[in-house]
């Protein structure tokens, strides 16, 4: 990757839009970006790798993406940086934009741009766009992440000495993400997680077997208990316990068959005893039943002649129920005509009263009709006085609106004035300091630049505070926004007063005076709005009560009419039907009415009588026919002494229930045992099968995670780490050896101080004046610079020779050569320009004049009022 142009806006220092053009610095050789300390030479390569990766040169921990956005910019500046470069035989173009705040455009207050970023190939039109879509392929177009490439490419200021000072664990975690080492760390932890998981395994099948040993029931019979407790004591035992345990079923398998015989014997005598009193119990039972039948017969022959009596009842009531039925149709009849006759009465007086009230109900509805017709009157001033009312309320609000506006106004004329003020101070402030710069400049019998005069008697002097062009440009845009906000209302204020006047205009020409109150205006308009609907209302009650009256009236006279025909229809009726029922009760045989209603029943009466005698009958026949059954059933039978046969069964049952209570401890015994044995033979088994699967788990976990029992603790993550460092470390040794003229040599340590730490990543250097190997830590700062910077540019080969993808054009480099003696900086520098050559650009950053003077293609940066500027030299 070789960058073409950069280009920042508003980025860091840079307070505008500065474009380098690295096409100017040629195809290979140093370049230097030079300038004050804190000037912006630093943030040059942070704008590169942020056009690439989104973060600075030296990462997240040196410095946020959110803090990119320049003090120096103005509001409509936007801050970001776009990169160009070469990729092989393509040319893309990166423009990224960090997440940043900026004062709105519009008003007071602060607005967030969000981050983007949009990667274009100039040569095929394609577009990228989004910060993650963006990264990938800026990953995958140079090879490198963005740890690679500030180890490799962009090494940051301070961190030449990270590699070399570093711990083991630290190298690890580094190298893990710069040769992508993660996978055999993740391989480490999956054989961490199998041989936990063989571990849990092991241990879940011993808990099994002891747990099934723990079944296993002996008796307190068992001869061999001591032995069967000792096996199941240890997991390690279960095959002997196998065995044992088998011996122990055998003997509890015959003890089952004898105790089942045993209990076959007494279900037998148990069950013989149950049939004889089974047997004693029936007899008995049909004595006792027997005996009840015939005292049940004899209870029902005693009551023979009051069921005589009940069907002589029964007969005269069937004779007296028609006849009573025509004399209830005659009662209610003539109880009909007495009641319509009474109706009849009834209405005829209120027809009378309901036609001496119409006509003052007509009377009252005229009056009514009347008085509703001023109705509309009222409902139309109410409606006028609403509509005022609202103009009312519309005026009283811009009144206050205008009252409000005017204060507002006289406060922003005191703030304008104490702003013009301020302003006219810092802008005298500024220009006097201003002509004090030029005085400085100032020399006897030479012209001013100003006027060209060759005598300059009263030169101009700082003032007590300095004023920059920041300050007077941020005081002048506070005099404006107050200025701004002053004119505003000024002219809000001669709006809200027209219209203001255009209201009172429109009510006085509507006969209101503008001091009148709107409630007062709806109160009026509700009251006529009220009066006007009782009055409707009126109205309406008088029309609906006329009606009803007429209404009531027709009904009257209709039921009048219909009640009339009522009763001439009953009359006639009446007098047929009192014939006939005397004809019939003179025929019937009963002395009259009276006598036939003593023996009048009711239907269900009737039933329920007639269902009761016959009952009886049925009841009497069949008892006695069932007692005459019985008694010849039991001619030759005696009753039986259950009392005795039930003392054999109970004793029975007792021989019978102690035996199958030891049969049932036995197969429950037996059946835990076999099970037992069953699990423990299955367990066992599954141990065995499992066993070598363990062992080799836990060998090659031990042997990968550095647990083996030898010399030095090295993890398979470490020993691939080794590999990448000892040739990181040869290409480091050949650039070491020109730097230093052969005095220092570096080597990955082979073994560790004890044999407890994790070896693997520590460096060693030899010092070729004692012949001593010591730790790199011991070397001074400047050997130890250059210790570093041959380390990092060994690291930058071994990373282009992993991946053939991988084509480092450029290498950026961030002071550090401060403590350099003359002799070792010209080493370096050699060491750089021969690293250069070919089609590599090299750039450095430093204030070292002396490299100033040797590096003739330079970057020159500089602080100024308004941001940093860049100055290319290139001679």
């Amino acid at each position: 990757m070789r960058p073409l142009t950069l280009t920042m806006s508003a980025f860091g220092p840079y307070g505008g839009k500065v474009e380098i053009d690295f096409e100017k610095l040629g195809q290979q050789g140093l370049y230097l970006i030079a300038g004050d300390t804190g000037a912006g030479k630093t943030t040059i390569f942070d704008a590169i790798s942020f056009a690439l990766y989104g973060e600075a040169s030296g990462g997240r921990e040196r410095r946020l993406s959110k803090t990119f956005r320049s003090d120096y910019a103005r509001p409509d500046t936007p801050t970001c940086v776009t990169l160009r470069f070469r990729h092989r035989e393509e040319i893309w173009c990166v423009t990224r934009s960090p997440e940043y705040l900026r004062p709105k455009q519009r008003g007071e207050g602060t607005v967030t741009e969000i981050a983007k970023a949009e990667l274009i190939n100039e040569n095929t039109g394609a577009l990228i766009s989004g910060l993650k879509q963006v990264g990938d392929k800026i990953t995958e177009i140079t090879g490198l992440t963005q740890d690679q490439f500030s180890r490799t490419t962009m090494i940051a200021q301070g961190d030449f000495l990270k590699i070399l000072n570093a711990k083991s664990e630290e190298r690890k975690a580094l190298f893990q993400k710069l040769f992508g080492t993660q996978r055999f760390e993740d391989f480490q932890l999956r054989l961490k997680e199998l041989a936990a998981s063989c571990e849990s395994e092991r241990r879940q099948i011993d808990a099994a077997i002891m747990s099934a040993a723990a079944m296993i029931d002996p008796g307190e019979a068992y001869a061999e208990i001591d032995r069967l407790n000792q096996y199941r004591a240890a997991p390690e035992f279960s095959a002997q316990l196998v065995e044992e345990t088998q011996k122990l079923v055998e003997a509890e398998e015959a003890l089952c068959e004898a105790l089942n015989r045993e209990k076959q014997r007494a279900e037998a005598a148990q069950l013989a005893l149950v049939r004889q009193y089974e047997e004693g119990k029936s007899v008995n039972a049909r004595f006792e039943e027997w005996k009840g039948a015939e005292a049940r017969l004899k209870a029902l022959e005693e009551k023979q002649p009051e069921y005589a009596l009940k069907e002589e009842k029964l007969k005269l009531a069937r004779l007296a129920q028609p006849l009573a039925a025509q004399q209830d149709a005659l009662s209610d009849l003539e109880a009909e005509f007495a009641a319509t006759g009474e109706r009849l009465k009834n209405g005829q007086k209120h027809r009378t009263l309901l036609s001496q009230q119409l006509p003052a109900l007509e009377q009252a509805e005229k009056e009514a009709a009347l008085k509703a017709d001023k109705a509309k009157e009222m409902r139309l001033r109410a409606a006028q006085l609403k509509d005022s009312a609202a103009m009312l309320m519309r005026y009283s609000d811009q009144k206050r609106a205008l009252a409000d506006t005017e204060e507002a106004l006289r406060k922003a004329a005191l703030r304008s004035a104490a702003e013009a003020k301020a302003y006219a101070l810092v802008k005298e402030a500024y220009y006097t300091n201003q002509s004090a710069f030029l005085a400085l400049e100032l020399k006897p019998d030479a012209p001013c630049p100003v006027c060209g005069s060759l005598q300059h008697p009263a030169p101009a002097h700082f003032t007590g505070k300095p004023v920059d062009k920041g300050a007077l440009d941020k005081a002048e845009a506070r005099y404006e926004l107050v200025q701004n906000e002053y004119r505003q209302l000024k002219s809000r204020a001669e709006a809200l007063a027209q219209t203001s006047k255009a209201y009172e205009a429109e009510l006085t020409g509507k006969n209101i005076s503008p001091e009148q109150s709107a409630a007062d205006l709806r109160a009026q308009a509700e009251g006529l709005n009220g009066d006007a609907e009782r009055l409707e209302r009126a109205l309406k009650s008088a029309q609906a009560a006329l009606s009803d009256h007429k209404l009531a009236l027709a009904k009257t006279e209709a039921a009048c009419d219909t009640l009339a025909q009522r009763i001439e229809a009953l009359k006639q009726n009446i007098e047929q039907k009192g014939k006939s029922f005397r004809l019939a009760l003179s025929e019937s045989g009963f002395q009259d009415a009276q006598h036939m209603r003593v023996h009048a029943l009711k239907g269900p009466a009737i039933d329920a009588l007639e269902a009761e005698i016959s009952l009886y009958r049925q009841d009497a026949a069949a008892a006695k026919e069932h007692a005459g059954r019985l008694k010849e059933s039991l001619e030759n039978l005696k009753p039986v002494d259950l009392a005795a046969l039930k003392a054999q069964l109970d004793a029975a049952g007792e021989k019978l229930k102690s035996a199958d209570t030891a049969l049932s401890v036995a197969k429950q015994r037996l059946s835990r045992n076999q099970l037992a044995v069953e699990r423990i033979s299955k367990l066992r088994q599954q141990w065995e099968s499992r066993q070598k699967h363990w062992t080799t788990v836990d060998d090659v976990y031990r042997t990968v995670s550095g647990q083996k029992k030898q010399a030095a603790k090295l993890s398979f993550e470490t020993y691939v780490q080794q590999y990448y460092f000892r040739a990181v470390v040869s290409s480091a040794n050949r650039r070491l050896h020109a730097l230093t003229q052969g005095m220092f040599t570096l080597r990955v340590r082979e073994t560790a101080s004890n044999l407890i730490s994790k070896t693997g990543l520590d460096l060693d250097v030899l010092d070729s004046c004692t012949g001593q190997w010591r730790d790199v830590s011991t070397l001074s700062g400047g050997e130890s610079f250059l210790a570093s910077l041959a380390l990092a540019l060994g690291l930058s080969d071994m990373v282009q020779a992993q991946s053939g993808a991988i084509s480092i054009d450029a290498l950026f480099i961030d002071e550090g050569f401060g403590s350099l003696d003359e002799n070792a900086l010209m080493n370096a520098l050699d060491l750089l320009s021969s690293l250069a050559q070919g089609k590599r650009l090299i750039g450095v950053i430093s204030h070292m004049p002396e490299l100033e003077r040797r590096i003739e293609r330079q970057l020159r940066v500089s602080k100024t009022d308004e941001g940093a500027r860049i100055q290319m030299v290139l001679d």
